[in-house]
């Protein structure tokens, strides 16, 4: 890229939508209609080129470009990274779960140097609660090794709140597991735009230093 080249970072929202093949008078109707990128991003395929005034084909290049970023992102999370800071798991957890239409439960599974071992998607049920099964993640942490977990899920809803049965499960895959030597580093759940952490509001006990190392 030559020096007089603007880096993509400096462009405005509408100027990203024209490199990707949209016609800029296009582009400026369709995040007006959206009211953000972001709305623009959510918008269900078959409903785009009605609420956006966008094609099907531009919708879908953008939908491709949307999915390459959240792909980019869950990389830094793959089997053998380092989990390092709360906030790398919540952009990871965003990736990840924030788009979903149902509610799902996932484990990422630690070694001690807090390695990744393996990322799991535990359940998937309805719009409002995924059924887990707590000695099914015991056994599958015992299975891979790990020695700590980082545990998420989500709320279709987009609030984030630890709710009464969240924190019941929670604290009970915490006695299950301490009893086999892992320790959950975290629970987290993601809401529309923000993550909610167990650790932070002081629901999980402090990771213990002679479990972990």
């Amino acid at each position: 890229m030559s020096s007089s080249t603007p880096s993509v970072r400096t462009l405005d929202d509408t100027r990203l939508l024209t490199l990707l093949g949209v016609d800029p008078a296009h582009a400026a109707q369709a995040l007006r209609r959206a009211g953000t990128l972001r709305n623009l991003l959510v918008l269900p395929s078959a409903d785009a080129p009605a609420l956006a005034g966008l094609s099907p084909a531009d919708h879908r290049r953008l939908l491709a470009a949307a999915e390459l970023g959240r792909r980019n992102l869950l990389t830094s999370l793959a089997p053998g990274a380092v989990l390092a800071t709360l906030d790398q798991a919540k952009h990871y957890a965003l990736a990840l779960a924030r788009d979903l239409r149902v509610e799902t439960f996932h484990t990422i599974w630690l070694d001690p140097h807090h390695r990744v071992l393996a990322t799991d998607q535990i359940a998937s049920g309805t719009i409002d609660t995924a059924r887990v099964y707590p000695r099914e993640i015991v056994r599958r942490g015992i299975e891979v090794g790990a020695t700590g977990t980082l545990l998420l899920h989500n709320h279709v809803s987009g609030l984030a709140t630890a709710s009464p049965d969240d924190r019941r499960l929670t604290r009970r895959l915490v006695d299950l597991l301490a009893a086999v030597r892992i320790q959950i580093f975290d629970h987290l759940i993601v809401g529309d735009g923000y993550v909610t952490s167990f650790q932070e509001l002081g629901i999980l006990p402090a990771p213990d230093p002679a479990t972990i190392g």
